[in-house]
């Protein structure tokens, strides 16, 4: 059965101001069209095997794809279930590379897949590395689901309802635990950055600009779903389960209307911007510039007021909640 990715045009249809960011709609249809395209193969390889589930993350699953992007997915199973994870990982990516989609890095976050107990049981642990930490917590923040749908609903509600155990219990409280491993999960992304630009110089500014839009966007979505569910007295759990299956935008544009802030339009107008530069392979090659050259480059010194903008912009929107969101939520986040 096809899979439905709502559109982000559906979902700001309360404002007039979006169908002006062409790459925001371009990209979204191109995700749209290749998603489509996978689920079909997909269903028709491995039909009613419904023994794992195929879900992607990064561009994609954050509808914002385009011809540059790679496929950042990973194959869920259950532990009790015997698959063997490396032919269907071959066959996936046979039918990504017959659909023109460019292959993720073999070495990279999504190289491997785990079960849903290792994923879950042991979060935190000295077992919990970067790779299960990241799978992990993309089912929350940037995913959508490829093949077998009801598979990834389940093992989602299951990680979210293990993050807000407590908030369940005593609805009260705020989602501290959640808080906790996202900022745990961004920092680890920020000091990995520096790690890879120490290995692999060449290719720092991709990177850069990736780490202050789109990876800024990713936290900042369910980051803002945690801080937004504390002015609730009750029913915090059910107000984060309602919305984290948005794409991170639709998850921060759903905050600012929530608190009757319209100025999401900053947000768009600078990532759009910076969605136009990475749609272009050209513009790409020409970002690989040495770090001392970096403002010489135009569409580096560019995207760095665009991320300085995107990054100032959802700094005031947050410091602007103070009296509306607990303080308790506020402390959290430094201590």
């Amino acid at each position: 059965m096809a899979i439905e990715y709502p559109s982000i045009l559906n979902f700001l249809e309360k404002t007039d101001r979006f169908e002006k960011y062409v790459n925001f709609k371009d990209n979204w249809d191109y995700s749209y069209q290749k998603l489509t395209l996978l689920n079909e193969a997909f269903e028709q390889e491995f039909g009613s095997d419904k023994t794992f589930s195929i879900v992607v993350a990064g561009s994609y699953g954050r509808m914002e794809a385009s011809q540059q992007s790679d496929l950042d997915y990973v194959v869920l199973s259950s532990p009790e279930t015997d698959i063997n994870i490396d032919i269907i990982v071959k066959k996936v990516r046979g039918i990504a590379t017959n659909l023109n989609i460019v292959l993720p890095n073999e070495t990279g976050v999504f190289a491997k897949s785990y079960t849903k107990s290792e994923l879950i049981d042991n979060i935190g642990n000295e077992e919990d590395d970067l790779n299960k930490l990241a799978q992990r917590l993309l089912m929350i923040m940037e995913s959508k689901p490829i093949f077998n749908e009801e598979m990834f609903n389940t093992i989602a509600d299951e990680i979210l309802s293990k993050y807000l155990e407590y908030v369940i219990k005593e609805p009260t409280k705020e989602a501290i635990f959640l808080m906790n491993d996202l900022i745990r999960y961004f920092r680890s992304i920020a000091v990995n950055y520096q790690y890879n630009f120490w290995k692999n110089n060449e290719k720092w500014t991709i990177r850069n600009v990736k780490l202050r839009h789109s990876r800024i966007l990713m936290y900042a979505g369910t980051l803002l779903l945690i801080l937004n569910a504390s002015k609730l007295r009750e029913k915090k759990f059910e107000y984060i389960k309602q919305h984290f299956r948005l794409t991170p935008f639709e998850k921060v544009v759903s905050v600012y209307l929530d608190n009757n802030d319209f100025n999401f339009s900053r947000l768009i107008g600078a990532y759009d911007i910076f969605l136009g530069k990475l749609n272009s392979s050209e513009i790409r090659k020409q970002l690989q510039v040495e770090y001392d050259d970096r403002y010489k480059n135009p569409h580096y010194a560019e995207l760095k007021v665009t991320s300085d903008t995107f990054i100032a912009e959802l700094t005031r929107f947050i410091f602007s909640k103070r009296g509306t969101w607990s303080e308790e939520v506020f402390e959290y986040l430094i201590f």
